[in-house]
């Protein structure tokens, strides 16, 4: 006789699009555990306001110009479920060079370069044109 499976993991996700122009803020998962190893959108386990988004994105020595809703998004792993509330934050300036586990690049290394994992779908397509096109 099969068990029945566990019922799955539900985590509340933000997840960010920091841009200054052409540069995205991405940063590499932990070594272990899902996604390991992967880059990703800087995301929190939590869904917060917008207002608390932009204290967040002051907390990492940025400035925020404009920030935009991009709605919700849900991505089911076979044991946990996102749900993802997503935001788009304009910044001043990005640094060139790592922050912490950041890495600033440009848009299009981000598509070439670091594999971001199809979790993130429905936010990556606001990396290159700003309106959600991939």
């Amino acid at each position: 006789v099969k068990s029945r499976a566990k019922p799955r993991r539900v985590e509340e996700r933000t997840v960010l699009v920091i841009q200054d122009g052409e540069r995205v803020a991405i940063r590499k998962r932990a070594p272990k555990g899902l996604l390991a190893g992967l880059y990703e959108l800087p995301n929190t386990k939590q869904h917060l306001s917008s207002q608390e988004v932009l204290e967040l994105v002051k907390n990492m020595g940025l400035v925020p110009l404009h920030i935009q809703s991009l709605g919700e998004a849900k991505h089911i792993f076979s044991h946990v479920e996102w749900r993802m509330l997503g935001y788009q934050i304009r910044i001043q300036q990005l640094e060139k060079t790592r922050q912490g586990n950041m890495i600033f690049t440009d848009s299009e290394e981000v598509q070439n370069k670091y594999a971001i994992p199809s979790a993130f779908d429905a936010f990556t397509g606001y990396l290159k044109g700003g309106d959600g096109a991939k």
